[in-house]
This record gives structure tokens, sequence and C-alpha cells, in this order.
């Protein structure tokens, strides 16, 4: 993971999940689709629990887009907050 700031959008992975969510909706997938795909893909990569601030790179991540692209599901906005809360974005 690489990080050149500290911006949303200014690490590997959040440019990572917001450039996926938008290659999925270009392709013709709905927004919770797309929301499936990716967190499935990115799942694999990475244990929630051992790797909170990986995970919460990737929920911040969707969050910040789907709120972008005016289609934030509840789920993904409640995760976040919970990781947020959490303190899992305090290490990065």
């Amino acid at each position: 993971m690489g990080a050149w700031g500290t911006g949303m959008f200014e690490d590997d992975t959040t440019c990572d999940v917001r450039d996926d969510f938008i290659d999925y909706l270009k392709e013709g997938q709905s927004a919770e689709v797309a929301t499936e795909i990716i967190l499935e893909e990115y799942g694999e990569a990475f244990d929630e629990i051992e790797d909170l601030a990986e995970a919460s790179l990737v929920w911040m991540g969707l969050a910040a887009i789907q709120l972008k692209k005016r289609c934030l599901q509840e789920k993904v906005r409640h995760q976040t907050i919970a990781l947020i809360d959490r303190g899992a974005d305090l290490e990065l």
C-alpha cells in the first residue's frame, strides 16, 4: 500500500476502490452489485479483524465514492462509522 498524502483518495487502496466502483457502474452494474463485488474482492485480501487499518480504507473509500455518486448505502455508512469509532483509521 502506498500513500502520498492524508486526503481521502491519497493512497492506493482508496483509489483502487473508487476506480473499481466507477468501472462497475460504467459496466452497467447497480451500486449494490458493485459494492458486493468490491467487498468480496477486497475482503479476500485482508482479515478485517486483524487488519482494521486496511479495512477502514476499503470502507471509507467505498463510502466516499458512494456519497459522491449519491448512492450511499446504509450498510456502507454504518460500517464506515463503526470502523471510525473503533479508531481503525488512526494508525494511518
